[in-house]
């Protein structure tokens, strides 16, 4: 399989992950007792997974020579992962269950916007935290004190913004704030 170019590889390893996820959302299914999404999300789903795997395998290498570019890339890439795990997330969750999913204690003690942001914001940081510790504890040594606060920066800003952008798809669908009901129109009607 070496001998493959990385698209095909790309396309194996993505087949692969649809039958396996296939055969897992079957045995959900029948556990749910008939409480299907629609053809409609299901659409959704392999328009998101057509456009994302159309974007990683066309997106230039020369983009990410740049440290500030590489840095975009990264942040771009983030935001391709969660737009397609939102885009499932939805069609294997039927509405059903998220207009019968109690406001659950958490959600309630997070109303309000701004709290539950700064948590992210917070976790993000915690996030970038340990990486930066992590690596400064690899040793190296040498390095300014300018270097080591700019890959501090790099570390909690990539980190924060992660978090920032798996709670922007995912915090509403999971019941973490906001109104999934809302937060399903929404989503459905930036890719129909």
């Amino acid at each position: 399989m070496d001998s493959l170019p990385a698209l095909a590889k790309l396309i194996a390893l993505r087949a692969g992950l649809v039958l396996a996820a296939g055969g897992v959302q079957s045995l959900v299914d029948r556990s749910e007792r008939g409480q299907r999404s629609g053809p409609r999300r299901w659409m959704t789903v392999a328009a998101a997974a057509i456009l994302a795997s159309a974007v990683l395998s066309l997106y230039p290498e020369r983009f990410i020579v740049d440290v500030w570019a590489h840095l975009l890339t990264v942040v771009a890439s983030a935001v391709i992962l969660f737009a397609t795990t939102r885009a499932l997330l939805l069609a294997l969750v039927p509405d059903t269950a998220i207009d019968a999913a109690p406001e659950s204690f958490a959600t309630q003690r997070l109303s309000r916007r701004t709290s539950r942001w700064a948590i992210v914001t917070l976790v993000g940081a915690a996030f970038g935290a340990f990486a930066f510790l992590g690596e400064l504890s690899e040793g190296g040594g040498g390095q300014s004190v300018a270097q080591i606060i700019a890959v501090a920066g790099v570390f909690l800003g990539l980190a924060i913004t992660g978090v920032g952008v798996a709670f922007g798809f995912l915090g509403a669908p999971l019941g973490l704030g906001g109104s999934p009901r809302r937060s399903l129109k929404g989503f459905d009607a930036v890719w129909h």
